[in-house]
C-alpha cells in the first residue's frame, strides 16, 4: 500500500512538472511573438515614407527633366501643398520655386498618377479674350482659344473645390474649362472662381519618368 501510494505520488509530480514545463514553453512562445510583433511595428515607424512625388511636402525637392518643347531641367523646391476634389476625385498641387520662377505641379490621384506643370499664369487678354467675350450669347465659353501661336481645343469642363494648404475647413469653389493642343503636350486652362474672378493658366504634360523626387520635405524645425 505505501509502495503504491510513493507510486502514485511520484507519478502525480511527473504529471504536474510536464504541465509546468508546457504552461513555460507556451508563455515563452507568446513572448517570442510579441516581441516579434513590436519590433516589426516600431520597423514599420522607421521605415521612410516612399519617395513618390504624391508624399512629397513643404520644403521637399523635385527635379523635373525635358519638360515642354525647351527641354527644360528645372529643379524647384515645394513650398506649398495644397489639395482639389471634385466628386469622388482628388488630387494635389505642389507650388514650388525653381529660384528664378514659381511653378505649380498638379498631381492626380491614383496608381498611375497624371502629372502637369503650370508654367505659367495668364490673363483671358493673352488667350484673346476679355471678360466680356469669353461666353458666348448662351454664356457657353469658348470652345478653342489660341496662344503662343497655337490653338488649343476644348477638352473638358467641370466644378470643382480647392483647399488651400489643405485646409478643408476653408473650401474654395470654381468652375473650370480646360483646352488642349494637339500637337504639343501641353493645356490652357480657364478658371472662375466663386466671386467672380478669372484666372488662366498654361501648363505642360509630363511622365511620371520626369520626374524624380530627391526629398520629401525640408529639414526638422
Amino acid at each position: 500500500m505505501l509502495v503504491l501510494g510513493i507510486a502514485m505520488l511520484i507519478l502525480s509530480c511527473v504529471a504536474l512538472y510536464i504541465y509546468q514545463k508546457h504552461l513555460n514553453e507556451n508563455a515563452q512562445v507568446k513572448k517570442t511573438q510579441d516581441k516579434a510583433r513590436l519590433k516589426a511595428e516600431e520597423l514599420r515607424r522607421l521605415q521612410p515614407q516612399s519617395l513618390s512625388i504624391e508624399n512629397v511636402g513643404p520644403g521637399g525637392v523635385l527635379r523635373l527633366v525635358n519638360v515642354g518643347p525647351e527641354m527644360l531641367d528645372l529643379d524647384v523646391q515645394v513650398v506649398k501643398k495644397h489639395g482639389y476634389q471634385e466628386g469622388r476625385q482628388r488630387w494635389i498641387e505642389l507650388e514650388g520655386d525653381t529660384g528664378t520662377d514659381t511653378v505649380s505641379l498638379s498631381v492626380s490621384d491614383g496608381g498611375s498618377p497624371k502629372i502637369t506643370v503650370t508654367t505659367k499664369q495668364m490673363t483671358l487678354e493673352d488667350i484673346g479674350l476679355t471678360p466680356e467675350s469669353f461666353e458666348d450669347e448662351n454664356g457657353r465659353w469658348q470652345s478653342g482659344v489660341a496662344y503662343g501661336g497655337e490653338d488649343f481645343s476644348f477638352v473638358e469642363e467641370g466644378a470643382a473645390t480647392f483647399f488651400q494648404d489643405n485646409d478643408h475647413l476653408r473650401p474654395q469653389n470654381f468652375r473650370y474649362r480646360m483646352y488642349r493642343s494637339p500637337v504639343s503636350r501641353s493645356q490652357v486652362t480657364m478658371v472662375e472662381w466663386d466671386d467672380g474672378e478669372m484666372e488662366v493658366d498654361y501648363a505642360l504634360e509630363v511622365g511620371p519618368e520626369q520626374v524624380e523626387v530627391l526629398s520629401l520635405s525640408g529639414p526638422s524645425s
